[in-house]
């Protein structure tokens, strides 16, 4: 009898350990970003290694500026992170000066749940470069790494 509850008991505990396991996993992982750049017009640069899969089609994109700053005094209107899909710019940009954790929205883009990256470039009226880190994530986040 004390056996058998206990093998109910562990089962039970097995379940609810999957259930929570599944529902975890199911979400993107924030990338850890690292951006330096001088003036590259109105181009976007495509961080490779951020490229993240967007699992909640509602959702808003997240992104935690870790570090900012600029090799001049003038930062204009600073960094513009954007998502995007391949090259194409898939969501409306975040303009960032200073750091801290701000959401996006991906506007007439979409969203799709499809794979992502950040794309960032400086003020084209800059002179200079501009390097920040941080994180980001193709769906809302409120917990972050680091």
């Amino acid at each position: 009898m004390i056996i058998r509850s206990m093998k109910k008991g562990l089962c039970g505990i097995l379940a609810a350990a999957s259930v929570l396991t599944i529902g975890t996993s199911a979400m993107a992982e924030s990338k850890y970003y690292s951006f330096y750049s001088g003036n590259t017009g109105q181009t976007y640069n495509s961080l490779d290694e951020t490229a993240n899969r967007k699992v909640y089609d509602a959702d808003t994109w997240s992104l935690k500026v870790k570090t900012i700053s600029f090799s001049s005094s003038d930062k204009g209107y600073g960094i513009a992170f954007v998502p995007l899909r391949g090259s194409s710019v898939a969501g409306r940009r975040q303009w960032r000066t200073s750091t801290g954790v701000s959401y996006g929205n991906f506007g007439d883009y979409g969203p799709a749940l499809t794979t992502y990256k950040l794309g960032a470039r400086i003020d084209d009226d800059l002179h200079g470069s501009g390097y920040s880190t941080g994180y980001w994530n193709s769906d809302y986040v409120s917990s972050w790494p680091g």
